[in-house]
């Protein structure tokens, strides 16, 4: 709800901020067609001081609303960073491995295009038929002529989104395999090393960093070609309207104060569209990040609140127990079923590949694919809460890392207390 008031009023100050955005060409006519005229110094002192307040205005309202768009970004990740991270840590164990971090990362790119200058190209982008309405109340050739301006730069705004969209997507998939083939050669750096891989995996990792660079390298070629175009036009069309005013005004159609103020109220109405341009770009990547990431939050629920259990004293049963790889329903391990006692031990031994790790992560909960009952005091598992559960376990996987910090933070699990 804040969000959502926060983007209302960026568009109350996007009102005003446009609307103070005609001091300069209203203040360039006043001066042309009454202080030249008249010449009245005081007239001219009143338009001074009336057009230096409204600037300072508009440059107060310009900081406001950058710095709203700022905290809308902060709360769009504090609202949903908590959601990511449990995604990623679903997905890591129970889930879609691949999904790896994308939550974070997409979550952290559409913070950084809602919090930039990205967004305000969309709430300005309205009031251009605002300001090519006041041109043509100046004079009509100089509205119509502004109006075709307009268009043939939203022309070019379309095509760059035809033109960049594919490459684009392409650039980002290869970077995120490219990332993923770096972290498996960090994680296995030893044994690719021992066994001599190492030109291999970087050869092959190389090969895909290439074509990411080619697609991301052709789709900026892109881009580039069409916002150059797109300031050249503008530039282009500034001057035209000039040269079309001059005309008007020695022809005494409309006067000269009218002709410059139309060439400054145009390159307003451009502005928008050449801004839309320049960050086509950071919008595909947002919206791209923004749909990946309402995707999985439909595909990851948001789990129940769990029933509070007391305190587990030890009582495991195990009923019927099967584990299955993904996509398989050739089980691991298959049908196992025991109970130990309170204070009393089990140990499991077999030979390699037997399933005694899926067993003891089935048991725990950290296997994804489960059929049977595991149950602690009678009460299964799973309707346990995962971090009331885990305060009482000792688990210890084959592949272990310590996290960031000191010996004695990993062995009281970062527990301030």
């Amino acid at each position: 709800k804040s969000g959502r008031m926060a983007l209302v009023s960026t568009g109350l100050f996007s009102f005003i901020i446009n609307l103070l955005m005609l001091t300069g060409p209203l203040f360039m006519l006043q001066v042309y067609d009454r202080v030249l005229n008249s010449g009245s110094v005081s007239t001219l002192a009143a338009l001074l001081i009336l057009a230096v307040t409204l600037y300072c205005l508009y440059g107060f309202l310009e900081f406001i609303r950058s710095r709203v768009m700022v905290q809308v970004g902060r709360q769009l990740d504090e609202g949903l960073r908590a959601r990511a991270f449990d995604m990623m840590s679903f997905h890591a164990t129970k889930g879609n491995p691949q999904v790896r971090n994308s939550p974070i990362t997409d979550l952290l790119t559409v913070r950084q295009f809602v919090s930039g200058p990205g967004p305000f190209a969309f709430f300005d982008m309205p009031w251009a038929p605002i300001y090519l309405f006041v041109i043509y109340l100046m004079h009509p050739w100089l509205g119509i002529a502004a109006g075709f301006a307009v268009v043939v730069l939203a022309v070019l705004a379309v095509i760059n989104n035809r033109l960049m969209k594919e490459p684009s997507a392409e650039a980002q998939k290869a970077i995120a395999q490219a990332q993923v083939m770096s972290d498996e050669s960090l994680r296995n750096a030893e044994v690719s090393t021992v066994l001599g891989m190492s030109d291999v995996l970087r050869n092959r990792w190389e090969s895909v960093q290439t074509a990411a660079l080619d697609a991301q390298t052709s789709a900026s070629n892109r881009g580039g070609l069409i916002s150059s175009m797109s300031r050249s036009l503008r530039l282009m069309f500034q001057s035209g309207i000039l040269g079309l005013g001059a005309l008007l005004a020695v022809q005494q159609e409309i006067s000269p104060g009218s002709m410059i103020a139309a060439s400054i109220i145009m390159a307003r109405a451009l502005a928008p569209v050449e801004q839309a341009v320049a960050h086509w770009q950071p919008y595909l990547g947002f919206r791209r990040a923004w749909a990946r990431l309402s995707g999985l939050m439909k595909q990851t629920p948001a789990p129940a609140e769990p029933m509070p259990l007391p305190q587990p004293l030890g009582a495991l049963e195990v009923e019927g127990l099967s584990a299955f790889v993904a996509d398989s329903d050739k089980p691991i391990v298959s049908n196992v079923s025991f109970k130990i006692a309170a204070g009393t031990g089990l140990g499991v031994i077999g030979p390699t590949g037997a399933g005694k790790s899926t067993l003891a992560r089935a048991i725990v909960g950290a296997w994804p694919r489960l059929r049977g009952k595991v149950r602690l005091d009678g009460a299964e598992v799973r309707q346990w809460d995962s971090v009331s559960l885990g305060k009482h376990l000792g688990y210890l996987p084959q592949d272990v890392e310590l996290f960031e910090g000191t010996v004695a933070e990993n062995i009281s699990r970062f527990e301030p207390e």
